[in-house]
């Protein structure tokens, strides 16, 4: 629900700066660490009410665990530290919580184990979202575990959809694949580049293996490949264009592309071509 004050733009949507993020960081954690959700990675008990009664994958020394996980210094123990994070410490450590939730069950004699749900990483999502897509330019953390930069209004539909799977190792991962590159937080026009280019040879393999040629005109199939060509994507040739925007024409060209897969893979299923 939007509030009166962020109705009538007295608040702006995107109003968390660093030091809130921080601040829910540190209560997104506390919450699903008493709730025993870390169990798994940093063990049972804490050290400032008692011994450790068991550890978690991190070892005995659960700084030295993260460092030696994540490349980093000084992020544990996370009471202490949180306030200095960085916005990569926060991301890194989100996207660490996410990837190490389990929970503690009772299994008859056997004592306990540590097991983890789909559920409770969706619940956790849900919890950071909520204040991520309100942070600087608005991210996202996703079902693979990762942070990115939200869809731009109009394009997340394209992004999240799951049409038909066709061949996950030749269509299907390589689209995630595209998405995580162009959409990383880190991203570069390098980064989007290789997007666009991953896209394009999904259509090519389409073309190749499963006929997509017969479901288009040839004009449009012309298209389709004339405009990655043109523009130097997938290919280095002295008559192509290369001075023109990057920040422009790379996110016209990778969503271009996207609604292009998209559309052919529910061509294809809709064909009766792939089984």
């Amino acid at each position: 629900m939007t509030y009166y004050s962020q109705r009538i733009g007295i608040i702006e949507e995107k109003a968390i700066d660093l030091p809130l993020l921080r601040r829910l960081f540190y209560a997104t954690f506390k919450e699903y660490n008493a709730a025993g959700y870390f169990v798994g990675v940093f063990g049972y008990g804490d050290k400032a009410t008692h011994p450790l009664l068991r550890h978690g994958n991190l070892g005995a020394d659960v700084g030295a665990g993260l460092a030696l996980r994540l490349g980093k210094i000084n992020l544990w123990p996370i009471d202490e530290c949180y306030t200095n994070y960085s916005e990569d410490d926060i991301f890194d450590m989100l996207e660490f919580l996410h990837s190490n939730i389990v929970l503690s069950v009772s299994v008859g004699s056997h004592g306990k184990v540590s097991v983890n749900f789909p559920e409770q990483n969706r619940m956790f999502r849900h919890t950071v979202n909520q204040y991520l897509k309100a942070y600087d330019v608005g991210y996202l953390l996703t079902d693979a575990g990762r942070i990115e930069h939200i869809p731009d209004d109009g394009m997340a539909t394209l992004v999240v959809e799951t049409p038909p799977s066709i061949d996950e190792a030749n269509i299907e991962s390589r689209i995630a694949r595209a998405i995580s590159l162009f959409h990383s937080r880190h991203s570069t026009n390098d980064k989007m580049r290789d997007a666009v280019r991953e896209l394009g040879d999904v259509l090519e393999y389409m073309k190749t293996a499963y006929k997509l040629e017969s479901l288009l005109t040839k004009k449009d199939a012309s298209d389709l490949f004339n405009i990655l060509n043109t523009f130097g994507i997938r290919h280095h040739k002295p008559d192509q264009q290369s001075d023109y925007d990057a920040d422009i024409f790379y996110p016209w060209l990778f969503y271009y592309y996207l609604a292009a897969v998209r559309a052919a893979q529910k061509l294809l299923a809709k064909s009766g071509i792939v089984k």
